[in-house]
């Protein structure tokens, strides 16, 4: 938590290395700054313009779920 909010990419570059060499098309983690998950696609084994499969959809009141989730 000490070096929260540098900009030190070296762990996240090799995270992105090793999902583009197991040819991955994706990858689904925890986000930092609310209780959520962040998508990141990897475009050099899933391209933009291939379609997604939906497993599950839900409707948010962003606003709402916004003023729940503040720190």
């Amino acid at each position: 938590m000490t070096r929260y909010g540098e900009r030190d990419y070296e762990v996240t570059q090799s995270i992105g290395a090793a999902i583009a060499f197991l040819r991955f098309d994706g990858l689904i983690a925890p986000s930092a700054r609310w209780s959520c998950d962040n998508l990141m696609i990897d475009q050099s084994n899933h391209l933009l313009t291939e379609p997604l499969e939906v497993m599950e959809e839900a409707e948010v009141d962003w606003q709402a779920w916004g003023g729940a989730n503040a720190r």
